[in-house]
Parts: structure tokens; C-alpha cells; sequence
């Protein structure tokens, strides 16, 4: 069986955190979900734990804009990043970076996170297995003609 999946959850409301949290436990997402309110300690906890995917609130205080976003890209380009947010208007999603991250659900439609987290991992697994299977596809290929040289020989 694979290693627990690390969630690291940035959200300024502990009546959010912990909804968000009955919502995962509720819906069978079995991962560990850290959380954390405060620039320091996202920046600390996005270093120590290595997490495997990020939930973030858009507006939390002591962030500006896309700034939590923008650290999670320049710490590991292949996190990935899903907003939660109370709200959101159509002309936010077209000026910032939200449009970037990998999903975005709106807090009243949390039912639909753990869903969306699934839906994530397993894409990514899907790619892991693909790029995999690329690299073997690649090295048959050089034996091949390794041994299309030998046998003209």
C-alpha cells in the first residue's frame, strides 16, 4: 500500500479548516491534512513536510494576491494547487493565477473537493505511469537497434 498523502490546507478560518477536514474525512479522502493560517507557517510547513498537493484560500491575511501560490511554484513546480474559496468573481479568475492552479471550488460547493482531490492524484499517477512506460518504450528502442547493428555484423 502507498504512503499517506500529505495535504497542506492554508485557510485563515478555523470554522473552515475544520469543515474542510469533516468534508475529506467524510468522503474517505485518507490523507494527512496539515493546516496553517499564517505566512510563517505555510512557508515552514510547504519545506518540512514536502506535501502532495496544496489547498489554498485566495484572500488570507498577510498574503498578497498570488503571493502563497507563487511560493508553491518556486519550492516545487509539480504540486498541486487547489484553491477553496468562499468566492470568486469571473473577473478574479481572469486576473490572477487562479486560472494556473490545477482546480478551484467554491466553499459552498465543498462537496465537490474531494472529488476534485481524486481526480488530481489519479491524473497524476496516470501521467507518473505514461512518462514510465515513455522511458521503457525509449530504452527498447535502443536495444533494437543495438541489435539490428550486431546482427548486420
Amino acid at each position: 500500500m502507498g504512503k499517506l498523502k500529505k495535504i497542506l490546507l492554508l485557510e485563515d478560518s478555523l470554522a473552515d479548516q475544520l469543515f474542510i477536514k469533516r468534508c475529506l474525512l467524510k468522503s474517505n479522502v485518507f490523507a494527512s491534512l496539515i493546516t496553517c493560517d499564517t505566512k510563517d507557517t505555510f512557508y515552514r510547513q510547504l519545506r518540512a513536510i514536502e506535501p502532495d498537493m496544496i489547498l489554498l484560500d485566495y484572500d488570507v491575511p498577510g498574503f498578497y494576491l498570488n503571493e502563497a501560490f507563487n511560493m508553491v511554484k518556486s519550492f516545487n513546480q509539480n504540486i498541486p494547487i487547489i484553491y477553496v474559496t468562499g468566492n470568486i468573481s469571473k473577473e478574479l479568475v481572469d486576473e490572477t493565477l487562479i486560472t494556473e492552479a490545477d482546480a478551484y471550488v467554491l466553499k459552498e460547493c465543498m462537496e465537490d473537493l474531494p472529488d476534485v482531490i481524486n481526480s488530481i492524484w489519479l491524473h497524476n499517477m496516470v501521467a507518473k505511469e505514461r512518462s514510465k512506460l515513455n522511458q521503457l518504450n525509449l530504452e527498447v528502442e535502443a536495444v533494437d537497434k543495438k541489435l539490428i547493428a550486431l546482427m548486420k555484423n
